[in-house]
């Protein structure tokens, strides 16, 4: 099987992000990087942001994994989305340090390359099973 530099680039900044090392995964994005929590546009966030909350990832969380599921690579032509694409299918799991619950996170990325680097990350998954862990409970509206 032919290795995909694009795809091998992504997989290089989940290990990177995963294991707390900020400064390589700074290096691997551009500098207008996005992250874009597609359940929301007001949860977009900067690559400043983006490495904020890994930072604090790495205080509130413990034992986090990553399971890859699949990943492939695309270039798109033309339109507003041409360039090279990844897709990255996955589990995310970890230990919430305050309470101890443990969640697992099924998740899918959209992630678009600019000359190498990381320009945009479009994230799906569940919110639901995160508030499950922490204790959240879901109820039906009345009369249903």
């Amino acid at each position: 099987m032919k290795r995909d530099p694009i795809l091998d680039k992504v997989l290089l900044a989940d290990c990177i992000q995963r294991h707390g090392h900020i400064g390589a995964l700074n290096d691997l994005t551009t500098d207008d990087f996005l992250s874009i929590y597609v359940t929301s546009p007001l949860d977009t966030v900067s690559k400043e942001d983006f490495i904020k909350d890994w930072v604090s990832f790495q205080t509130s969380r413990s034992n986090q994994q990553n399971e890859r599921l699949a990943a492939s690579s695309l270039k798109v032509n033309e339109g507003d989305y041409i360039g090279d694409w990844v897709q990255y299918w996955g589990n995310y799991s970890a230990v919430l340090v305050e309470g101890d619950p443990e969640v697992l996170v099924p998740y899918f990325l959209n992630l678009q390359l600019t000359n190498g680097k990381i320009a945009r990350m479009f994230s799906y998954y569940d919110r639901v099973p995160i508030w499950q862990a922490i204790g959240y409970e879901i109820t039906p509206p009345a009369g249903e």
